[in-house]
């Protein structure tokens, strides 16, 4: 067998010694050696392999598969996995640079990805090969190591060993952050075996690839005793953004502190939550009174909570395990990895004033209008979905304005970098371990990862496209001052494509709704086949302002 064909066999084994199981492989000539090498070792080892063609798709769709373990349970129960590491593998060239996009993502929301790009053999580089670019260093800061193989690598115990080294640090051994990393393996002609069974043989004649895997043991971060850090003479808020450690709630509940939380903290099934972040913290009153804040998970989705949290006149006390902890503002008075030995107190008039306030915007968000807001409110209550994915920009800041009540299903969405880009191929990753996934995106997202409509995962997608005619976000900022004209061609963006031929061309079901009726009637179908639901809205910007700043007389009498 080839020296290229037993290398990457070696890698494959290598990777599954060290606890990675899935494998998403995106294909091409060089790096056609790790084909042959999964397609065996498939049959032999407890691995599984996800064939994506779009390189991009193929990262996001390892993110969302990262996440199918640790997300919640139905009862709101903290997940008790931590991210799964998953294998990326692809072709050289332009096939790595593809990448970047879900790996940054990767980085920044702590997932651990193993990048394994075929490359050329060191003498076909820098001399005008095709398909051959420096590859090595090529996602920069957003991996945590970079390791290099050289094309005559020996498939041996030190291969197995320096494999293992990667597959620690993406999972955040020792003092690293979990995140990505990135293995590039050079391999030389020839790419394919001489005959069916080599590598079958190979596999079989070496045995049981755990013998020689490295035992690793991750750091345990020491929590730290909750009066050592936090303040009890002063009044206290926590706010939980995406990714909020685990107990939060537990802590906020027991403390009998607000908790303002947005839709993916996980953290909205707890009795210490207190719906509508934004419009509390609109509130100058409400303002005024708070003097501490504990922050756990980044938020990133309101100016109100960015404000915040740059005062100077409050106190901060950072809650994350991770090297980038949240603080833009450098105002953190504590910054500790977990809390413990939390008091037992009563949330008392603090927590009933937040309360009032919150109902305010309950009041201010009309049951019979048909604008984005309703529907949110109405797919957050659904309760035949096992996992919501929701898209970045309008998106999710709209379920944030609108949700009141628990979450019925594990919500996801691309923080990291919060973008738009790959969020159906997220949300296909989520279903890898059978799970109802219902993804809800603007048009400009659905169409921006429109290639993504050709995935299956292991699961059920629904997508609900809510379509305001492009990027209606930028209409509740500043820039929706701006002259009509000039708006709809440099923020607007409106696209002229036709959603339902797109879909049937990729084999989806579609359907139409104009009306809350029509949702509700979507929402009640299974979700047992890739289908989307277009919703056609029109732009709602000042509505969006009613419910983040509302009056006290619009509170009704309960």
């Amino acid at each position: 067998m080839t020296q290229s064909l037993r290398l990457a066999l070696g890698i494959v084994r290598a990777l599954a010694a060290h606890g990675v199981r899935d494998f998403v492989y995106s294909p091409g000539s060089r790096s056609a050696p790790f084909a042959y090498a999964l397609d065996a070792c498939e049959r032999h080892l407890d691995i599984r392999t996800w064939i994506v063609l779009d390189e991009r798709d193929a990262a996001f769709f390892a993110g969302g598969l990262s996440r199918a373990d640790e997300l919640a349970t139905p009862d709101f129960t903290p997940a008790a996995h931590e991210p799964r590491p998953v294998a990326l593998i692809m072709t050289s060239g332009g096939a790595v640079a593809e990448m970047h996009a879900g790996i940054a993502e990767a980085h920044h929301s702590h997932l651990p990805l193993i990048v394994v790009s075929a490359d050329r053999p060191f003498e076909m580089r820098s001399v005008g090969a095709s398909q051959t670019t420096t590859q090595a260093g090529i996602f920069a800061s957003h991996v945590s190591m970079t390791c290099d193989i050289p094309a005559d690598t020996t498939a041996d115990r030190a291969l197995t060993a320096r494999v293992g080294r990667l597959v620690a640090a993406a999972r955040g051994w020792s003092a690293t952050d979990r995140g990505p990393v990135h293995l590039n393996v050079a391999l030389r002609d020839p790419l394919a075996p001489a005959s069916a069974g080599d590598v079958e043989k190979i596999l079989m004649d070496e045995g049981d690839p755990a013998v020689s895997a490295t035992r690793f043991f991750l750091c345990e971060r020491e929590p730290v005793a909750w009066r050592q850090v936090v303040d009890p003479n002063l009044r206290t808020v926590m706010i939980a953004g995406d990714g909020a450690h685990r107990d939060s709630a537990a802590w906020a509940e027991r403390a009998g502190i607000p908790l303002l939380a947005e839709p993916t903290s996980g953290l909205t099934g707890s009795s210490a939550w207190i719906p509508h972040q934004q419009s509390i913290l609109s509130d100058s009153d409400v303002l005024s009174q708070i003097e501490q804040v504990i922050v756990t998970g980044r938020p990133t989705l309101s100016r109100p909570v960015s404000r915040l949290l740059a005062r100077d006149d409050i106190r901060i006390v950072v809650v994350s395990e991770h090297t980038e902890w949240p603080d833009v503002a450098g105002r953190a008075s504590s910054v500790v990895p977990s809390l413990c030995d939390v008091p037992l107190g009563e949330g008392g008039e603090w927590c009933d004033c937040l309360r009032e306030r919150s109902g305010y915007a309950d009041d201010a968000l009309d049951p019979e209008q048909f604008s984005m807001l309703t529907v949110a409110d109405l797919i957050w209550r659904d309760t035949g979905t096992d996992v919501l994915v929701l898209g970045a920009s309008n998106t999710v800041r709209a379920f944030d304005l609108a949700i009141r009540t628990p979450a019925q299903a594990s919500v996801v969405s691309n923080r990291g970098l919060a973008g738009i880009d790959g969020t159906i191929a997220t949300a296909w990753g989520c279903s890898a371990n059978g799970a109802r996934v219902r993804a809800v995106m603007g048009d400009l997202t659905f169409f921006h990862d429109a290639s993504a409509l050709a995935l299956r995962g292991g699961g059920a997608l629904s997508i609900i496209v809510l379509d305001d005619q492009g990027g209606s976000i930028f209409a509740s900022l500043e820039h929706g001052q701006a002259p009509q004209s000039m708006y709809e061609r440099w923020f607007g963006c409106a696209q002229s494509v036709d959603i339902e031929s797109l879909c049937r061309a990729y084999g989806w079901s579609y359907r139409t709704a104009a009306s809350l009726d029509d949702v509700a009637e979507a929402l009640a179908l299974p979700i047992d086949e890739p289908s989307v639901i277009h919703v056609k809205l029109t732009r709602d910007a000042d509505g969006m302002r009613r419910i983040l700043t509302p009056s006290r007389s619009q509170k009704t009498s309960r």
